[in-house]
């Protein structure tokens, strides 16, 4: 009997069966689980509406879970079957295979209308639109990466700007101190060339000081040496009379 489980684990025939590849078939079965659940809970396997007993799977049922009700119809649509051959790949009676298609096939439609993907014909119609949708999916996931990547990149770009306005104030700084100790040496030379100069004049002030000294010494001894020759001379004078 065709189940799930057992043909899940071989792709190549899961895929002649469904014309679904696993994964596109697991992206679709969301979309049928939840039409599924919200008809069951209000009308019956043979559409009647619901009265107060609540839909149930049952363990030993021909369909079982979810994901074999999706390949059951899958496989009903990719082949096109007689229903008296779907009803023995899945172990049930013709009648009850007739009942889960039409059921199946509603929920089917509502599903792919969910997904987005109507309207699809066949299998091999809804596999394209599928793919479609899983190209355009990996597109606005390639332009989201792309969104993310920008404000990184941004990111990037201001830390290494911010980097670069260090390395200039550090730079700026570095100038600044060279510049200041230039004017220091600079300020220092001409303090030292001041005190150069005043000491320069100190010593002429001294020199002068020195040659006006010498100067006086020698008028007072030539003074004292014409004194001398006065007095000689009247001594003399006063002899001679």
């Amino acid at each position: 009997m065709t189940n799930f489980d057992d043909l899940s684990k071989k792709p190549s025939r899961f895929l002649s069966f469904t014309g679904f590849k696993l994964e596109e078939f697991l992206a679709l079965l969301p979309y049928f689980a939840l039409k599924f659940q919200q008809y069951m809970e209000n009308f019956t396997l043979e559409g009647e509406v619901r009265q107060k007993r609540k839909y149930v799977e049952y363990k030993n049922a021909c369909l079982p879970t979810i994901e074999n009700k999706l390949l059951f119809i899958l496989t009903y649509l990719k082949g096109n079957d007689l229903q008296e051959r779907i009803a023995e790949m899945f172990g049930m009676s013709q009648p009850k295979a007739n009942l889960w298609i039409h059921l199946l096939h509603r929920v089917l439609n509502q599903a792919l209308e969910e997904a987005d993907v109507l309207p699809a014909r066949d299998a091999d119609s809804l596999k394209k639109q599928l793919d479609n949708q899983a190209e355009e999916t990996a597109t606005e996931d390639a332009i989201s990466e792309v969104e993310v990547t920008e404000p990184e990149a941004l990111e990037t770009t201001v830390e290494v700007e911010a980097i670069e306005i260090e390395a200039l104030e550090t730079t700026t700084e570095v100038e600044t101190t060279e510049m200041e100790a230039e004017a220091l040496e600079t300020t220092t030379e001409v303090e030292t060339t001041e005190m150069e100069a005043e000491v320069l004049e100190t010593t002429v002030e001294a020199i002068e000081m020195e040659a006006e000294a010498l100067e006086t010494t020698t008028e007072v001894e030539t003074t004292e040496m014409e004194t001398e020759v006065l007095e000689t001379t009247v001594e003399t004078t006063e002899m001679e009379a």
